[in-house]
């Protein structure tokens, strides 16, 4: 059996990359973080190098790949199943975000071109278009990831990158129960997208720190409130500042 795809026509026409071994981990990564592989399902070697056409040694690396990205872990008794993070990883995961984004922007704003702001612009029309979070989703990872990319800081764009990913899953879910959260969600990044432009670092960074408000509310509402630290309530840092705006006349 080969496993070399040299670029060949994949699903729906789209090129495959250079390997099995990189075909195979992207189809996963996307079923996993679009919630098609739930928390705690099974990745048979076997049967996922039969579904994808491939010998069990690119499947196996792939796996390896996923799991030093925290979307897969190995049991001793299961074999490979996908993560399931629970709500003291999940909040080391957005403590660590709020610490480390900030970060991002700093670096990232005084950077940014109008094509990229236009192209945050286009990604916040989007997010607003849709009522869907598996679409959602995705389109926010990849928002996010623009500043990410412009940071021109592989080591910490790269860690973010994987703390975004690890816990894609859990937001996919929870705003099934949520739904409001990709309203606030969708303020706040309008609020980095504009702020971005205008080159004011300060709001955009404290923008992308108290974001995180959003999905640690959200992740007390599903696990439990006695489950985790306290936390500000489900507020997003634009209705944080129109209320001190409103105060500042008292």
């Amino acid at each position: 059996m080969s496993d070399g795809y040299s670029r060949q026509e994949g699903q729906e026409g789209k090129l495959r990359p250079t390997t099995a071994r990189e075909y195979v981990r992207d189809q996963l990564r996307q079923q996993i973080l679009s919630g098609e592989l739930a928390g705690g399902a099974r990745l048979v070697q076997t049967q996922v190098a039969t579904d994808f056409k491939v010998s069990t040694t690119p499947v196996r690396e792939a796996l390896l790949d996923l799991a030093s990205e925290g979307l897969v872990r190995f049991d001793s008794h299961r074999g490979a199943v996908v993560s399931q993070p629970n709500i003291q990883e999940l909040w080391e995961t957005f403590e660590l975000r709020r610490v480390l984004e900030p970060m991002v922007m700093r670096l990232a704003v005084p950077k940014l071109t109008s094509e990229v702001a236009d192209q945050l612009d286009a990604f916040c029309d989007r997010m607003e278009a849709t009522s869907d979070p598996v679409e959602w989703v995705p389109l926010n990872r990849e928002f996010h990831g623009v500043f990410m990319e412009i940071c021109e800081s592989p080591r910490l764009a790269s860690f973010v990158g994987i703390l975004h990913d690890s816990a894609m899953s859990f937001l996919t879910t929870a705003m099934q129960f949520r739904p409001e959260m990709m309203e606030h969600g969708n303020r706040d990044h309008r609020l980095m997208a504009s702020s971005a432009r205008a080159g004011d670092v300060e709001t955009a960074s404290r923008c992308a720190a108290t974001h995180m408000n959003i999905t640690m509310t959200a992740a007390k509402g599903l696990f439990g409130a006695s489950a985790a630290p306290d936390r500000p309530p489900l507020v997003s840092f634009n209705e944080q500042y129109d209320l001190a705006l409103d105060n500042s006349g008292d």
